[in-house]
């Protein structure tokens, strides 16, 4: 009997998840600048006015919401400060871009050789966390204010780079998961042929 790939394994639950947390990551982003709008023009007791009230909360959850660290938009702040905002807008960028590159699935090429994505992985989250650790240190060790715009756009390839890890790993191991069952179905069959599979 053909070994047969189960639901979670067959790539279809991870494909699912990675195109819940891209879409996920843009509709936060967009919910965060829609609530300022949301918030200076909705009429009382409107619909945009409790949505905009629960992106607020929810981004109180999130973040501290000092409004001297805080981007204004159409009058009011952001419901996170400008860093968390980087790091949103990052993500958000970083699902999307993984998702289109993962589409091809490129080490699926390279089977003689594997890629190691750890050591990947982990130099880029390095690399991508210096502009935030930079801005962190002028801040809480030297007392500078680096301002709200060196802070998002310092944290937006963190964001990125966290998003492209998390949506990469999941199709890598739907990659392997698949290239397993693969070799198993080959397995099976020459067993078969060769009678000992009964």
């Amino acid at each position: 009997m053909t070994p047969s790939l189960s639901p979670l394994s067959s790539g279809t639950v991870r494909r699912l998840l990675t195109w819940c947390l891209a879409v996920g990551a843009v509709a936060w982003v967009i919910a965060l600048v829609a609530a300022p709008y949301l918030a200076a023009t909705a009429r009382p007791r409107r619909p945009g006015l409790l949505a905009a009230g629960l992106v607020y909360v929810a981004g109180s959850v999130v973040c501290h919401q000092r409004p001297a660290r805080t981007l204004f938009l159409f009058g009011n702040q952001l419901p996170v400060c400008a860093r968390c905002f980087g790091l949103y807008a990052g993500a958000a960028g970083g699902a999307v871009a993984a998702l289109i590159f993962t589409a091809s699935r490129p080490w699926r090429r390279r089977r003689d050789r594997p890629p190691d994505p750890y050591r990947e992985w982990r130099i880029l989250l390095v690399a991508s966390a210096i502009p935030t650790g930079t801005t962190a240190v002028l801040e809480f060790l030297l007392g500078a204010d680096p301002g709200n715009g060196a802070r998002l756009w310092a944290a937006v390839p963190l964001g990125a780079a966290a998003a492209w890890i998390v949506v990469t790993a999941l199709e890598r191991g739907g990659a392997v998961e698949r290239r397993i069952h693969e070799v198993n179905c080959a397995d099976a069959h020459s067993r078969e042929r060769t009678g000992h599979g009964r």
